[in-house]
């Protein structure tokens, strides 16, 4: 093949996406998403992180370990903190 025949087409201009708009139900094509492009899209995020990351997030500031891990008791199974 010649160095010609590779070139990409040109940009279409057809199709404009505003991602940073909420889409609405009475938009066209809002029912036939694919799973990544739900995900991108704004507002399905929650900005408050959830009770147990925030959890996990201390607990791994406190020093623990293996925080999903629990012994019999409930202590962390992977602690560094001595028990009593």
């Amino acid at each position: 093949m010649k160095d010609k025949e590779l070139k990409n087409p040109p940009p279409s201009e057809e199709t404009q996406i505003n991602t940073t708009r909420k889409q609405h139900p009475q938009d066209p094509g809002v029912h036939a998403k694919m799973p990544h492009e739900r995900d991108q899209s704004v507002g399905e995020v929650n900005p408050e992180p959830s009770p147990p990351i925030e959890q996990a997030h201390q607990d791994l500031k406190d020093g623990l370990v293996d925080t999903d891990e629990r012994a019999a008791d409930g202590r962390p199974k992977g602690s560094k903190k001595p028990t009593a």
